[in-house]
């Protein structure tokens, strides 16, 4: 498995949802243990399931990685085996919309799979620093988050989970509401302005289609 770049995502989810049926019950699951694989070789490698890179350095850095997923993999392979496959990963190609950022984030779920989230820094700080939201740039940023139909409650989810009391005032600035609860509060949020993604039915963004994930 390679990764693909962001554009390619919802083909291949709706590819994987076309397999999910139980009679195609092992390949589903297949997919899923080859997305905890490479998951798991992210966190690896780049330390963490949620970085930034700056946006210029986004193919370079995924080179390198799918280079190193890719001979952990042939090193785990029989001898005999590996000649049988190329040690090389194609050249990875970021659409222009990613690369000419800053920064991008990348928070690699296990269930949601590898996202990519352009000035994703802007969108940290002031869960980390609660004072930035005096700053309309930084609110809207959030907003902007909140309102959008193709962010799921991920970068939510993970702030909350990692800045429990810093996000918990946060949400109390931005919603001039200094009782914020973040076990009652933040799934109300959630529910207001993201219940469709809280419905889905999400479908591993990974495929087998080559033996490295084996």
């Amino acid at each position: 498995m390679y990764l693909l770049p962001p554009g390619d995502k919802k083909a291949l989810q709706d590819l994987a949802a076309k397999i999910a049926p139980s009679d195609s019950s092992a390949q589903y699951a297949r997919a899923w243990e080859m997305q905890r694989k490479y998951r798991d070789s992210f966190i690896s490698y780049f330390g963490d399931d949620l970085i930034t890179l700056p946006g210029h350095k986004l193919n370079e850095a995924f080179d390198n990685f799918n280079h190193y997923y890719i001979e952990k993999a042939l090193c785990d392979m029989p001898e005999e085996e590996r000649s049988k496959y190329p040690a090389a990963a194609p050249k990875m190609q970021f659409p222009e919309a990613l690369t000419c950022h800053d920064n991008v984030g990348l928070i690699f779920d296990e269930k949601e799979g590898l996202n990519f989230y352009p000035g994703l820094e802007a969108f940290i700080a002031p869960f980390k620093n609660p004072r930035l939201l005096e700053e309309e740039a930084y609110r809207e940023v959030i907003t902007g988050y909140l309102e959008s139909d193709s962010i799921s409650t991920l970068p939510f989810r993970k702030m909350v989970e990692r800045y429990p009391e810093s996000s918990r005032q946060a949400f109390a600035a931005l919603f001039a509401n200094p009782n914020w609860d973040n076990d009652k509060d933040f799934h109300e949020l959630m529910e207001k302005h993201k219940g469709a993604f809280l419905k889905k039915e999400w479908v591993p963004t990974t495929l087998p289609f080559n033996r490295y994930d084996d």
